[in-house]
Protein backbone atom coordinates (compact mmCIF):
# COMPACT_ATOMS: atom_id res chain seq x y z
CA UNK A 1 0.00 0.00 0.00
CA UNK A 2 1.27 3.29 -1.37
CA UNK A 3 2.21 6.11 1.29
CA UNK A 4 1.85 8.65 -0.85
CA UNK A 5 -1.44 11.04 -0.21
CA UNK A 6 -4.25 9.89 -2.75
CA UNK A 7 -4.34 12.44 -6.23
CA UNK A 8 -6.64 14.79 -6.36
CA UNK A 9 -9.59 14.55 -8.61
CA UNK A 10 -8.96 16.91 -12.10
CA UNK A 11 -11.14 19.80 -12.36
CA UNK A 12 -12.17 19.81 -8.64
CA UNK A 13 -10.93 22.63 -7.06
CA UNK A 14 -8.86 21.71 -4.08
CA UNK A 15 -10.49 23.61 -0.69
CA UNK A 16 -7.78 24.78 0.58
CA UNK A 17 -6.63 27.19 -2.40
CA UNK A 18 -10.35 28.37 -3.06
CA UNK A 19 -10.32 29.60 0.82
CA UNK A 20 -6.69 31.15 0.15
CA UNK A 21 -8.01 32.45 -3.17
CA UNK A 22 -11.36 33.80 -1.30
CA UNK A 23 -9.54 35.38 1.37
CA UNK A 24 -7.34 37.14 -0.94
CA UNK A 25 -10.33 38.73 -2.91
CA UNK A 26 -12.45 39.66 0.32
CA UNK A 27 -9.32 41.03 1.93
CA UNK A 28 -8.73 43.47 -0.83
CA UNK A 29 -11.97 44.17 -1.37
CA UNK A 30 -12.31 45.83 2.25
CA UNK A 31 -9.20 47.33 2.11
CA UNK A 32 -10.70 49.12 -1.41
CA UNK A 33 -13.74 49.71 0.67
CA UNK A 34 -11.79 51.16 3.35
CA UNK A 35 -9.53 53.25 1.68
CA UNK A 36 -12.28 55.08 -0.34
CA UNK A 37 -14.30 55.68 2.83
CA UNK A 38 -11.09 57.18 4.22
CA UNK A 39 -10.49 59.17 1.71
CA UNK A 40 -14.80 60.75 1.78
CA UNK A 41 -14.47 60.93 5.70
CA UNK A 42 -11.21 63.35 4.68
CA UNK A 43 -13.16 65.65 2.22
CA UNK A 44 -16.04 65.79 3.86
CA UNK A 45 -14.40 67.05 6.83
CA UNK A 46 -11.77 69.01 5.40
CA UNK A 47 -9.22 66.83 6.98
CA UNK A 48 -6.61 64.55 5.70
CA UNK A 49 -5.74 63.05 9.23
CA UNK A 50 -9.75 61.76 9.73
CA UNK A 51 -8.83 59.27 6.76
CA UNK A 52 -5.62 58.15 8.17
CA UNK A 53 -7.20 57.40 11.58
CA UNK A 54 -9.66 55.27 9.93
CA UNK A 55 -7.35 53.34 7.91
CA UNK A 56 -5.12 53.09 10.60
CA UNK A 57 -8.16 52.25 13.16
CA UNK A 58 -9.29 49.46 10.49
CA UNK A 59 -5.19 48.38 10.02
CA UNK A 60 -4.88 47.84 14.43
CA UNK A 61 -8.55 45.85 14.46
CA UNK A 62 -7.66 43.88 11.57
CA UNK A 63 -4.52 42.77 13.12
CA UNK A 64 -6.32 41.87 15.91
CA UNK A 65 -8.41 40.03 14.46
CA UNK A 66 -6.10 37.85 12.34
CA UNK A 67 -4.19 37.03 15.40
CA UNK A 68 -7.65 36.08 17.11
CA UNK A 69 -8.43 33.84 13.96
CA UNK A 70 -5.07 32.35 13.93
CA UNK A 71 -5.29 31.40 17.46
CA UNK A 72 -8.47 29.83 17.81
CA UNK A 73 -7.70 28.22 13.86
CA UNK A 74 -4.44 26.12 14.30
CA UNK A 75 -5.12 22.59 13.59
CA UNK A 76 -4.48 19.87 16.02
CA UNK A 77 -1.76 17.22 15.22
CA UNK A 78 -2.90 13.68 15.85
CA UNK A 79 0.47 13.33 18.10
CA UNK A 80 0.01 15.79 20.39
CA UNK A 81 -3.63 14.19 21.27
CA UNK A 82 -1.78 10.63 22.09
CA UNK A 83 0.70 12.27 23.88
CA UNK A 84 -1.74 13.98 26.83
CA UNK A 85 -3.30 10.56 26.54
CA UNK A 86 -0.15 8.99 27.72
CA UNK A 87 -0.12 6.76 24.49
CA UNK A 88 3.45 6.60 22.94
CA UNK A 89 3.96 7.73 19.94
CA UNK A 90 5.02 4.28 17.81
CA UNK A 91 1.48 3.50 18.48
CA UNK A 92 0.68 5.85 15.34
CA UNK A 93 -1.58 3.64 12.73
CA UNK A 94 0.68 3.61 9.57
CA UNK A 95 -0.46 6.59 6.92
CA UNK A 96 -1.90 8.87 9.80
CA UNK A 97 -1.88 12.02 9.99
CA UNK A 98 0.31 13.10 12.69
CA UNK A 99 2.44 16.69 13.10
CA UNK A 100 5.45 16.46 14.33
CA UNK A 101 6.03 20.08 14.36
CA UNK A 102 6.30 21.89 17.70
CA UNK A 103 3.04 21.67 19.33
CA UNK A 104 3.90 24.75 21.86
CA UNK A 105 2.26 27.07 19.87
CA UNK A 106 -0.80 24.65 19.40
CA UNK A 107 -0.75 24.22 23.22
CA UNK A 108 -0.75 28.20 23.68
CA UNK A 109 -3.66 28.22 21.31
CA UNK A 110 -5.90 25.67 23.82
CA UNK A 111 -5.29 28.14 27.10
CA UNK A 112 -5.89 31.36 25.12
CA UNK A 113 -8.92 30.25 23.36
CA UNK A 114 -10.27 29.51 26.87
CA UNK A 115 -9.14 32.07 28.87
CA UNK A 116 -10.54 34.29 25.88
CA UNK A 117 -14.17 32.84 25.97
CA UNK A 118 -13.69 32.67 29.74
CA UNK A 119 -13.35 36.24 30.16
CA UNK A 120 -15.97 37.28 27.67
CA UNK A 121 -18.17 35.75 29.41
CA UNK A 122 -17.39 37.32 32.89
CA UNK A 123 -17.25 40.82 31.59
CA UNK A 124 -20.31 40.21 29.45
CA UNK A 125 -22.22 43.10 31.03
CA UNK A 126 -19.63 45.56 30.35
CA UNK A 127 -18.74 45.03 27.10
CA UNK A 128 -21.63 47.53 26.04
CA UNK A 129 -20.37 50.58 28.42
CA UNK A 130 -16.66 49.85 26.90
CA UNK A 131 -18.21 50.41 23.33
CA UNK A 132 -19.64 53.80 23.99
CA UNK A 133 -16.49 54.90 26.01
CA UNK A 134 -14.30 53.68 22.73
CA UNK A 135 -16.71 55.50 20.60
CA UNK A 136 -16.77 58.74 22.03
CA UNK A 137 -12.70 58.23 22.33
CA UNK A 138 -12.99 58.15 18.71
CA UNK A 139 -15.26 61.06 17.96
CA UNK A 140 -13.09 64.08 17.85
CA UNK A 141 -9.77 62.12 16.22
CA UNK A 142 -12.37 61.56 13.73
CA UNK A 143 -13.87 65.09 12.51
CA UNK A 144 -15.80 65.54 16.05
CA UNK A 145 -19.35 65.22 13.79
CA UNK A 146 -22.27 63.52 15.89
CA UNK A 147 -21.29 60.37 13.45
CA UNK A 148 -17.78 60.09 14.00
CA UNK A 149 -18.12 57.51 17.16
CA UNK A 150 -20.47 55.47 15.27
CA UNK A 151 -18.20 55.20 12.26
CA UNK A 152 -15.01 54.19 14.32
CA UNK A 153 -16.60 51.59 16.08
CA UNK A 154 -17.73 50.59 12.85
CA UNK A 155 -14.82 50.35 11.25
CA UNK A 156 -13.17 48.70 14.08
CA UNK A 157 -16.21 45.83 14.49
CA UNK A 158 -15.63 45.51 10.41
CA UNK A 159 -12.11 45.26 10.61
CA UNK A 160 -11.68 42.62 13.57
CA UNK A 161 -14.60 40.08 12.84
CA UNK A 162 -14.12 40.20 8.83
CA UNK A 163 -9.60 40.13 9.82
CA UNK A 164 -10.96 37.20 12.12
CA UNK A 165 -13.30 34.61 10.13
CA UNK A 166 -10.92 34.98 6.94
CA UNK A 167 -7.82 33.81 9.15
CA UNK A 168 -9.76 31.35 10.89
CA UNK A 169 -10.95 30.20 7.53
CA UNK A 170 -7.61 30.26 6.10
CA UNK A 171 -5.70 28.80 9.23
CA UNK A 172 -8.66 25.77 9.33
CA UNK A 173 -8.04 25.03 5.61
CA UNK A 174 -5.06 26.11 4.09
CA UNK A 175 -2.74 25.93 7.04
CA UNK A 176 -3.76 22.28 7.68
CA UNK A 177 -2.43 21.43 4.02
CA UNK A 178 0.07 23.26 4.56
CA UNK A 179 1.04 20.86 7.68
CA UNK A 180 -0.07 17.59 6.40
CA UNK A 181 1.99 18.15 2.98
CA UNK A 182 4.51 18.74 4.89
CA UNK A 183 4.23 15.80 6.66
CA UNK A 184 3.52 13.32 3.36
CA UNK A 185 7.00 15.03 2.27
CA UNK A 186 8.82 12.74 4.79
CA UNK A 187 5.76 9.42 4.89
CA UNK A 188 6.63 8.49 1.17
CA UNK A 189 10.72 8.88 1.73
CA UNK A 190 12.60 4.88 2.32
CA UNK A 191 15.19 4.66 4.77
CA UNK A 192 18.68 4.08 3.11
CA UNK A 193 20.78 1.17 4.27
CA UNK A 194 23.20 3.08 6.76
CA UNK A 195 24.98 -0.74 8.46
CA UNK A 196 28.39 -0.28 9.18
CA UNK A 197 28.64 3.41 8.37
CA UNK A 198 29.89 6.09 11.20
CA UNK A 199 27.15 8.33 12.69
CA UNK A 200 28.89 11.10 11.04
CA UNK A 201 28.77 9.21 7.01
CA UNK A 202 25.32 8.27 7.96
CA UNK A 203 23.73 11.70 8.77
CA UNK A 204 25.76 12.62 5.54
CA UNK A 205 24.09 10.18 3.31
CA UNK A 206 20.38 10.83 4.96
CA UNK A 207 21.15 14.54 4.17
CA UNK A 208 20.10 14.80 0.92
CA UNK A 209 17.07 13.01 1.58
CA UNK A 210 15.52 16.11 4.09
CA UNK A 211 15.56 12.92 6.61
CA UNK A 212 16.67 12.90 10.04
CA UNK A 213 18.74 10.42 12.35
CA UNK A 214 18.38 10.16 15.73
CA UNK A 215 21.52 9.08 17.34
CA UNK A 216 21.00 9.94 20.77
CA UNK A 217 21.65 6.80 22.02
CA UNK A 218 24.68 6.02 19.22
CA UNK A 219 28.21 6.46 20.01
CA UNK A 220 29.24 9.57 17.47
CA UNK A 221 32.45 7.21 16.55
CA UNK A 222 30.92 3.96 16.67
CA UNK A 223 29.71 1.99 13.36
CA UNK A 224 25.67 2.04 12.66
CA UNK A 225 24.99 -2.03 13.54
CA UNK A 226 21.24 -1.46 13.73
CA UNK A 227 18.65 0.56 12.44
CA UNK A 228 14.96 1.90 13.06
CA UNK A 229 13.03 1.70 9.86
CA UNK A 230 15.12 -1.15 8.30
CA UNK A 231 16.18 -0.12 4.62
CA UNK A 232 13.97 -0.06 2.14
CA UNK A 233 10.72 0.80 4.89
CA UNK A 234 8.75 4.02 4.83
CA UNK A 235 9.85 6.65 7.28
CA UNK A 236 6.84 7.98 8.54
CA UNK A 237 8.01 10.82 10.87
CA UNK A 238 11.29 11.10 8.85
CA UNK A 239 13.50 10.07 11.39
CA UNK A 240 15.83 7.13 11.44
CA UNK A 241 17.11 5.57 14.32
CA UNK A 242 20.67 4.07 14.20
CA UNK A 243 22.59 1.97 17.22
CA UNK A 244 26.23 1.27 17.07
CA UNK A 245 25.62 -1.54 19.83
Amino acid sequence: MSDNPPAKPHGRPDPGTVTQSGVLIVSGVLIFVVIVLSMILGLTSHRATVGLVVFVIFLAAAAVGTFAGFIFGLPRGRFADRNEAGDAPNSAAPGASAFLANSNLIKVSDWLTTIIVGLTLVNLGAILPAMQRFASALQEPLGGAAYSGAVGLSVTTLGFISAALMSYLWTTMRGRDLWEETEAKYRGRQAPDLKGLTVAEAKAVVAPLALFVDAESADANGDVKRQTPEPGAATPDGRIRVFTA
